[in-house]
């Protein structure tokens, strides 16, 4: 017990130092995007941001409008902590399959309904396929042009040279995409109708 009461005033030193090293800026600097450290769910910042959220969360039990605005604001705040400004690409899912959703609702011709199915498909497909498959496509392309260039002797096909993009992939890209094709396909089938809000 001597041994302990000998090491409080050290200790009481290290913690005066580290609280003493805190400030304001570098509370801010945690809070924003950080490139070469964005924030991982399995990271302190994440657990005790998620409990902050759990209070505030609990605390707005009877007010379901707030709650449902708080808990989507803190997920797009969750998603740029992870992925930077790319969560304009979810905000952007989430609007146009809205729009979409309640296009599909209101249109009478089945052709017109195919055309907004479609839209929606070529949306999200399409973001899916250059954040996440735009490398592997162009090497296949480049690739089978040089074997086509060789095969009818055409040398500015032979000289094709992949050279692999700097492209960012934003978390959970697969997850959101294929959730809002689900619910935009929902709609088309008539299982649900358009979220009203």
């Amino acid at each position: 017990m001597d041994e302990l009461i000998s090491k409080l005033p050290a200790v009481l030193e290290q913690l005066r130092l580290y609280f003493s090293q805190l400030s304001l800026y570098k509370l801010g600097d945690l809070l924003v995007y950080q490139s070469n450290a964005p924030m991982l769910f399995s990271s302190g910042l994440f657990f005790f941001l998620f409990m902050e959220f759990l209070m505030i969360y609990m605390s707005l039990r009877k007010q379901t409008l707030a709650r449902i605005m708080y808990v989507t604001l803190f997920s797009l705040y969750f998603y740029y902590k992870s992925s930077g400004i790319w969560f304009v690409l979810l905000l952007f899912t989430a609007t146009s399959d809205f729009i979409i959703g309640e296009a599909i609702e209101h249109a009478r011709r089945v052709w017109m309904r195919k055309c907004l199915v479609t839209l929606s498909l070529c949306i999200n497909l399409g973001m899916l396929a250059y954040f996440k498959y735009f490398n592997f496509l162009y090497h296949l392309v480049c690739d089978m042009g040089n074997e086509l260039g060789y095969l009818i002797g055409n040398s500015t096909w032979q000289s094709l040279h992949y050279e692999k993009m700097d492209i960012f992939l934003p978390v959970g890209i697969s997850f959101f995409t294929f959730q809002s094709l689900s619910y935009i396909i929902d709609i088309y089938r008539g299982r649900i109708h358009p979220l009203r809000r």
